[in-house]
């Protein structure tokens, strides 16, 4: 600009200076020494329990796995090897990554894009755990499972959910509705029977401890994702059921 000179700001100077650089600030070559009555800052997390409350140590600097491969002795020690490590990871993500990170053998076989599901986002989604299978051995068992519903009711003061699985009539009645080969009727009455009742506890974004659980979904070649704000465990009660 013109000419003249640029002169850095005192605070990034500090940020570019090299590591290996003599410390000649008497004050400044006293901050790496360990006080034995001085408790250093610690902070709550897996990491500080991996890398101990001790001096400086390389290791907390770069990462425990580089430590133990010894490659960091002269790993980003200069402001040169600083700026080659950042200008290589420019390169690094134009590089396909398909093998696991962790897992061998273990490949990426399809790509897709990522978006939120707007269209789908205001629709309110729950994760239902049963404690065990809901339906015994059956051979329809798959299609019962497809078309069975879940009914929150009240019995003799009592909150609990009522697990139907439709009649063989009815789940031949669906089945040629899913395939074209029947017309919706609003008259048809289709019966379900009570298979089992459940006990059930419900937690949602507003109980302490709850983490949020995402889904994807798959449209015209892309991944769409999104929340599930309630999860549902189920419990089964005894035998001796007062629905049907």
């Amino acid at each position: 600009y013109g000419g003249e000179a640029l002169v850095m700001d005192p605070a990034d100077q500090y940020l570019v200076e090299d590591e290996t650089k003599q410390v000649t600030e008497k004050r400044r070559a006293n901050h790496n020494e360990v006080v034995s009555w001085m408790r250093k800052t610690q902070y709550l997390g897996s990491e500080n329990a991996r890398y101990g409350s001790g001096a400086d140590r390389q290791e907390t600097k770069v990462g425990y796995k580089l430590f133990k491969e010894g490659i960091t002795d002269q790993l980003y020690r200069d402001r040169q090897g600083q700026i080659a490590a950042i200008n290589k990871t420019f390169e690094d993500v134009k590089i396909p990554c398909k093998k696991h990170p962790t897992k061998e053998g273990v490949y990426a076989v399809e790509e897709f894009e990522v978006f939120p599901d707007f269209d789908s986002w205001q629709l309110p989604y729950a994760q239902v755990l049963f404690d065990g299978d809901p339906i015994p051995s059956n051979k329809n068992k798959d299609e019962l499972m497809d078309e069975s519903i879940l009914v929150g009711v009240n019995v003799d003061g009592e909150d609990i959910v009522g697990y139907y699985v439709p009649t063989e009539e009815t789940l031949a009645y669906l089945s040629k509705l899913h395939n074209g080969e029947e017309v919706p009727d609003p008259e048809k009455v289709m019966e379900y029977n009570c298979q089992r009742e459940y006990n059930w506890t419900i937690k949602t974004e507003g109980h302490r401890g709850y983490e949020p659980i995402y889904f994807f979904t798959f449209k015209n070649g892309k991944a769409y994702y999104n929340q599930i704000g309630t999860k549902v465990k189920l419990a089964r009660k005894a035998k001796g059921s007062k629905m049907v």
